[in-house]
């Protein structure tokens, strides 16, 4: 215990020396006194490891003495455009890289006559509000040096890479996750933003935040059809304006349009949401071969909205030809002719089927106009150059033919 004496001594000599003699306390607080300072004594005596603060300011540049020795103009009108009355607890994030450029400027400013710097801490306060402490200075220092707070490289970064996505959707390429990470890593690069990492929750921010999602492609169309688009707009208008003066001449019975539909008989769904790291996905279908058949209808349609003549149907068959079993199983009705092809579309062989089954049974004697795509297989008009076997000659054809 000579150690505790010891130390309770040294308190003893240094209480007198340094404190006043006379205290205000009564006894009862001398009591609460000594006992507070017997805690304390207690818990540093009975404690191995000890924790060491120590709080300093980033703004290591600058001295005490040599803001005291700063110019005094507080009496500056404040300019600070990006100040606002509720603004108490500005973040870091906040500043724009030309605010923290302006206050740094202002903060280094040197007065030629003393050497020192021309404003005082006081005066970059009332000029930027925003700057509460100076170590914002020494952040602001720092932030400028790296060209910009991560944050800030972010959003840049996040910029270049969306308009590299806007110019590859505008000419309809596939875009994937793995070229948005590519195109932001090699962004990082030319930013010399060392330190980033295009993760899956970079990606998933970036996603959305441009309201981007992965989508099914529902149709492919080939470079020609896009880098033809102006054309293709203008040849349809000229279609539809040739047609018009056509019109008057014509009853509107006996205007007649074609057109090919294709249908698919069973759309399966290709996404589905399932356990991650499973190796086979599976879904259900009604019927497989309906997945893989198709079948194209060609009806004709008169301008006064009548169907003209029959249907006709070409059904998908891998051989080209309808097996007896089909026939069999066919409904026999007199508004549909049924056919079928390798590929269910129809070539021009099949189109002349059609032309001879559906077309030229239902004209009369009428004067008529056809409208009709130009569709492979009917585009041209080698299936309507033909003599009909009766007396009609008044059949005039206006094709479609886009580009």
């Amino acid at each position: 215990m000579a150690e505790v004496h010891r130390i309770t001594q040294l308190l003893r000599e240094r209480a007198s020396k340094n404190l006043p003699a006379q205290s205000t306390l009564t006894a009862l607080q001398e009591e609460e006194l000594a006992d507070q300072l017997f805690n304390v004594f207690e818990s540093i005596w009975t404690s191995t490891t000890y924790n060491e603060e120590d709080e300093t300011t980033l703004d290591n540049n600058t001295s005490d003495n040599e803001i005291d020795d700063c110019k005094d103009d507080s009496d500056e009108r404040s300019d600070d455009p990006d100040y606002k009355e509720d603004d108490e607890k500005p973040v870091f994030e906040s500043f724009t890289m030309s605010y923290m450029t302006r206050a740094l400027d202002y903060y280094h400013e040197i007065n030629p006559k003393t050497g020192k710097r021309s404003h005082s801490w006081k005066s970059i306060q009332y000029k930027f509000r925003r700057i509460t402490h100076q170590s914002y200075m020494a952040r602001f220092r720092d932030y400028v040096e790296q060209k910009g707070i991560k944050k800030q490289k972010i959003d840049i970064l996040a910029d270049h890479v969306y308009n590299n996505f806007e110019r590859a959707r505008d000419l309809l390429c596939p875009v994937h996750d793995m070229d948005l990470k590519r195109k932001g890593i090699r962004e990082s690069r030319s930013m010399s933003f060392h330190n980033f990492v295009a993760s899956d929750t970079w990606l998933l921010n970036f996603k959305h935040k441009y309201n981007i999602c992965s989508r099914k492609i529902i149709k492919v169309v080939t470079k020609r059809e896009l880098i033809n688009e102006d054309d293709i707009r203008s040849s349809a208008e000229e279609f539809i304006n040739e047609v018009k003066l056509l019109l008057p001449y014509y009853n509107e019975d006996f205007v007649l349009n074609t057109d090919q539909s294709g249908f698919e008989l069973e759309i399966p769904p290709t996404r589905t949401l399932s356990y991650r790291g499973e190796k086979t996905t599976l879904a259900t279908v009604r019927s497989i071969n309906a997945t893989t058949h198709s079948y194209t209808i060609q009806p004709i349609i008169s301008m006064s909205g009548k169907l003209v003549g029959p249907v006709f149907l070409c059904l998908k068959e891998s051989s080209g030809r309808m097996s007896a079993n089909i026939r069999a199983n066919l409904p026999q009705v007199q508004n549909v002719i049924v056919t079928c092809s390798a590929s269910g579309k129809l070539t021009t062989s099949l189109v002349e089927y059609w032309r001879d089954n559906c077309l030229i049974p239902s004209l009369h004697s009428r004067k008529t106009l056809l409208l009709s795509d130009s569709w492979s297989g009917q585009s041209g008009s080698k299936a309507f150059n033909f003599e009909f076997p009766f007396q009609v000659s008044n059949v005039k054809f206006q094709q479609n033919g886009l580009p």
